[in-house]
């Protein structure tokens, strides 16, 4: 995670910091079994864009993110 450069004009600043502490709370998360007790199941971009179409999504740039 330290080599990711964030380009991004807007947004948090260092957000591979953000990042890496998401990974963890997943992590932990996973290791403690909530998403299996929650009937959760974590997809990625690849899975919501082949299963909900690009056309269907909308950036959060205009929506006053």
């Amino acid at each position: 995670m330290q080599a990711m450069i964030d380009l991004n004009p807007f947004g948090m600043t260092e957000m591979s910091r953000h990042r890496e502490a998401e990974l963890y709370a997943l992590i932990a998360a996973y290791k403690s079994g909530i998403f299996d007790k929650n009937n959760i199941e974590l997809i990625n971009y690849e899975y919501l864009i082949k299963n909900t179409g690009p056309e269907n999504m909308r950036s959060p740039v205009g929506s006053g993110y």
